[in-house]
């Protein structure tokens, strides 16, 4: 009797160890194989891209898409601050052969960001942080950092799909005014 127990026990655990290896072969990892670039993640069998990335892979880098400089005009127009002071010496006015350089950026941390040159006829540049939203292979909305150059703050938002960008700022002046600026339909170049 007690070498019947071993052996249905021996018998047991065979066909417990023989069941436990076949059904671990036939599950299938399902990330095997599966590649998902630029620190993408695979759940199964799927990447799950960082934001500013896409693609079933993770291997369009939005912002490379966008990245290169764009012509047009850039039309001024002034509104009256909170303190209701205007300086009424400015007019408004259209100045041609401005551009707008995005560099597409080495920041892996956050694909989001692209650096935006706006560059003006006899002026100086002025550099911008640009943060993209809503980004497709299509275009992406984008909006710029505030920056302070002198005692004037730049600030803005706009769009860009790799053809053409928009983009709207507002510089304001201390105590006096604000200055909207359109930078409209810029071509590529």
């Amino acid at each position: 009797m007690k070498l019947l127990k071993y052996i249905t026990l021996g018998f047991a655990l065979t066909l417990s160890v023989f069941s436990a290896a076949l059904y671990s072969s036939c599950t299938k990892e399902t990330c095997n194989g599966v590649v998902c670039l630029n620190n993408g993640s695979c759940s199964g069998g799927s990447c799950t891209c960082k934001s500013g990335m896409g693609g079933g892979n993770c291997e369009i880098i939005y912002r490379k898409l966008y990245a290169a400089t764009y012509g047009g005009n850039a039309h001024y127009d002034v509104s009256a601050l909170d303190t209701g002071i205007v300086d009424t010496t400015f007019t408004a006015s259209t100045e041609a052969n401005n551009a707008l350089m995005f560099a597409a950026g080495t920041d892996t941390a956050n694909f989001n960001k692209m650096q935006l040159v706006w560059s003006r006829p006899y002026k100086s540049a002025i550099s911008f942080e640009a943060i993209l939203a809503n980004n497709t292979s299509t275009g992406s909305t984008f909006s710029i950092t505030p920056i302070t150059v002198d005692t004037v703050v730049y600030s803005g938002s706009g769009n860009i799909n790799g053809k053409t960008v928009s983009l709207n700022l507002t510089e304001t002046h201390p105590k006096t005014r604000a200055i909207i600026i359109s930078l409209l339909n810029f071509n590529k170049q």
